[in-house]
């Protein structure tokens, strides 16, 4: 560009009035926000994302949490004890629900923290150890009996993201 066009434009860019000058600036940073926002995946152009919501509680499970074979996610979203509540129903009976659990807790994965006899429900506290031997997982699972077999509820939080300084 020879420099009497730049010169030529920098003059007619200069006699618009200030008011205009001031939009057109408003309307670049706007765009460019928008542009950015778009690539970035950024508000206002990403989805809704409820980090207790029912994909995000199914995706925070603990790895390899065992449930029957036969078992359909009755509800799932933000605990009321816990951060994360995940609700099952099966057709087995609360007996032998009970004893895929008691073969987690022998597999040496997650340690029993308290159980509570509640007949003729199975209630249980437990943490599941990572391979570094530190807490991953702390879960409250209740199964109860309900009409034609069992109802499986986990409520849990993960604690592998906290940290305690001591000073």
């Amino acid at each position: 560009m020879t420099s009497s066009a730049y010169t030529a434009r920098q003059q007619i860019v200069s006699a618009w009035p200030l008011a205009v000058r001031l939009t057109l600036a408003g309307l670049f940073l706007a765009l460019g926000y928008l542009a950015a926002a778009l690539v970035g995946n950024v508000p206002p152009f990403r989805e809704h994302y409820d980090p207790f919501g029912a994909s995000a509680a199914l995706e925070q499970l603990p790895p390899g949490f065992p449930v029957p074979a036969d078992a359909q996610v009755e509800m799932a979203g933000q605990g009321a004890k816990l951060p994360y509540h995940v609700q099952w129903t099966s057709a087995e009976p609360v007996p032998t629900v009970a004893a895929i659990y008691e073969d987690l807790l022998k597999s040496g994965d997650w340690e029993l923290m308290l159980r509570e006899e509640a007949s003729p429900s199975y209630r249980i506290r437990l943490s599941r150890l990572g391979p570094d031997g530190f807490m991953t997982h702390w879960a409250m699972l209740d199964v109860s009996p309900r009409e034609g077999g069992s109802r499986i509820s986990l409520d849990f939080m993960i604690t592998q993201g906290l940290t305690v300084t001591l000073n």
